[in-house]
Order: structure tokens, then C-alpha cells, then sequence
């Protein structure tokens, strides 16, 4: 099972509601890059991945979409 979360701001009611721990979350994706919906995204460190809008992070790699990037 994949365990994603998605715009982490209030994150503690949702993942008690299903019993997760952010430990358990594999994939945190944000809608966009506002800190109404990536507050919190600190808090999911063992997250294979951080999605931001198109944008991709991993470790200290940051992958731009080529929309971001004006393309």
C-alpha cells in the first residue's frame, strides 16, 4: 500500500482520522507552493518524494517542471 498525503497544512486531524503517523507517508504532494498548503511538509521526512504543483523533490535534488520553467 502507498500512503500519500496531500496539502499538509492541517495534517494532524487527517492522518489521526486514519491512524498515520507522517512516518507512514510515502508520497507528500502540494497543490501549489503556498504555505497554506506545504506547512507541515517538514514534518514527513521519510517521504520518498515532496510534490509541489509540477515540481519534484527528492533528497537534495529539485526537479522543475518545464511549465514552471516558462516552456
Amino acid at each position: 500500500m502507498i500512503n500519500a498525503f496531500v496539502d499538509g497544512a492541517t495534517q494532524h486531524t487527517g492522518l489521526q482520522e486514519h491512524q498515520l503517523h507522517p512516518d507512514d507517508i510515502d508520497y507528500v504532494v502540494s497543490t501549489h507552493g503556498h504555505s497554506d498548503h506545504l506547512g507541515n511538509n517538514n514534518l514527513f521526512l521519510r517521504a520518498k518524494r515532496h510534490i509541489v504543483g509540477t515540481n519534484i523533490s527528492h533528497r537534495n535534488r529539485y526537479y522543475v517542471h518545464d511549465f514552471d520553467a516558462g516552456k
